[in-house]
């Protein structure tokens, strides 16, 4: 269950020392509280700041907070905000932007989802999308240009992996490599898979740069909604606070800005 808590750990409070009235009051939970002399209780008391009042017992709490707006919780499990220790934040949020590709079945089903957001986007717009992973398929092989080619013959079109450790790019957009990706070179941290000395479509680990660099950066806007949706995304799952592993400048100062406007619920 997830409460609008603003703090990373329960702390039991005595209640002879707290005469605040609480907004609400949670009853009849399972609430693990990180407190080795008191490991579990079954309700808690809030203001409608977030800032708890009292951890206990669900009569014992129901005493001094007469008023309170109760939540019945009725059974389920509550545990104090998670942290995440690595955690993108901006690449989570535009997962809410970019073509969602998980769990695709086949290189059909990826161009059929493609099909239809492409039908959203203007004619010159890059189509962008994560999620696709070959050992889903049946013949479990890496995919090729010539996969997109037929669908998207002058669109350009870039796909990262599940994992982001490779992307799958069709003819339109390997044009605008910072290099030609044929002959028989590799970069350094990477591969291009290549069929002879031509390159197939995908760009493995550091070779996804030669494509990716490319692709127009965000706008102001588009980078303040990706992180909205990737801060609604962690509250949802009951984080309170996430370490990011590295943001560019631009970025973050989207999010001091953000952050200024009481935007960041984390």
């Amino acid at each position: 269950m997830r409460l609008p808590l603003r703090c990373s750990s329960i702390v039991l409070l005595a209640l002879a020392a707290l005469p605040l009235q609480a907004t609400t009051l949670l009853v009849n939970a399972h609430i693990h509280t990180m407190d080795p002399s008191r490991p579990e209780a079954t309700a808690l008391a809030w203001k409608d700041d977030g800032r708890l009042l009292a951890v206990g017992d669900t009569a014992d709490l129901q005493k001094p907070f007469p008023g309170s707006t109760i939540e019945d919780a009725k059974g389920p499990t509550v545990i104090p905000g998670l942290i995440d220790a690595h955690g993108h934040m901006l690449g989570l949020g535009m997962t809410h932007i970019q073509v969602d590709l998980v769990g695709s079945a086949s290189r059909a089903e990826v161009v059929s989802r493609l099909k239809a957001a492409a039908a959203k986007l203007p004619a010159e717009v890059w189509l962008i999308g994560r999620g696709w992973d070959q050992n889903r398929w049946a013949d479990k092989h890496f995919p090729s240009a010539a996969d997109l080619d037929a669908a998207f013959p002058d669109r350009p079109v870039y796909l990262e992996r599940v994992d982001g450790h490779a992307s799958w790019a069709n003819t339109a957009a390997m044009k605008h490599a910072t290099k030609s990706l044929d002959g028989d070179w590799q970069p350094e941290g990477g591969r291009i898979e290549r069929v002879g000395k031509r390159a197939t479509g995908v760009l493995v680990d550091g070779a996804q740069a030669l494509v990716g660099q490319a692709i127009p950066p965000l706008t102001h806007q588009q980078t303040r909604d990706a992180y909205k949706a990737a801060f609604a995304d962690a509250v949802a799952a009951g984080l309170t606070g996430v370490h990011d592993p590295g943001v560019s400048l631009q970025d973050f100062k989207v999010l001091q800005e953000m952050a200024a406007a009481g935007e960041i619920p984390l």
